[in-house]
């Protein structure tokens, strides 16, 4: 087992916990979600749910890892992580996490598209997987991707408040471009060993801003 990203070594240990509070704050973004969707039966709002729970997921399979490198003292780093890789559980783990992950984000691109249908998520899901597993390092090739797409969702929800004016937007677009910045740094820390820190508190803080968010709509419909 080794670790795919060069890490602060004070930092090893608390990513683990850092991503538990991730997935906690996913758990209940896809609670609240699912709340919100039963008063308002709007598909788009089920999707939110479901990208959440998948990215939970993939946060919890994350921190299982990153807590078994801590506890088992392994603090060596990867070399590139391909599919074939005699690191296996790192390189299965590595392959869950990011079809995990990589669904989630997708769906909340779909959210972003004049459709209700599923087909764009699954051939961009299908389409990226293959991309990722196909080259020889499936890390460095999942963040450009991951990143790329969470930068169109942040253009949408961006020039969605530019239309609106309206705080409830800001609050949407702000933490989707925090998230898009989380994940650009995930891919610099692959280098950097500072941005895999930084990337763990924008994420932390584009979870809380949707979690506000969802609550707030939640208030809303039960007030009226």
């Amino acid at each position: 087992m080794c670790y795919p990203y060069a890490i602060p070594q004070w930092f090893a240990g608390f990513d683990a916990a850092v991503e538990v509070v991730l997935v906690v704050l996913g758990l209940l973004i896809f609670l609240y979600a699912l709340a919100v969707y039963r008063r308002v039966n709007i598909p788009k709002v089920r999707l939110l749910a479901m990208a959440y729970g998948s990215l939970a997921a993939a946060y919890a399979v994350q921190a299982f890892h990153n807590a078994t490198l801590f506890i088992g003292g392994y603090s060596t780093k990867c070399p590139p992580v391909s599919f074939l890789d005699t690191y296996s559980l790192t390189a299965l783990v590595t392959l869950i996490f990011i079809m995990l992950s990589m669904a989630g984000i997708l769906m909340l691109l779909n959210l972003t598209l004049k459709t209700n249908s599923m087909k764009p998520f699954w051939i961009l899901w299908v389409v990226s997987l293959f991309a990722i597993l196909s080259n020889f390092n499936m890390i460095f090739t999942f963040y450009v991707l991951a990143t790329f797409y969470l930068l169109l969702i942040a253009i949408h929800f961006a020039r969605n408040y530019i239309a609106t004016q309206k705080s409830f937007a800001l609050m949407v677009a702000t933490a989707f471009i925090l998230f898009a910045l989380s994940w650009f740094q995930f891919l610099l820390a692959l280098g950097n060993p500072a941005f895999y820190v930084s990337a763990h508190v924008f994420g932390i803080i584009a979870f809380v801003l949707i979690l506000i968010n969802l609550i707030q709509m939640q208030h809303g419909q039960k007030t009226r």
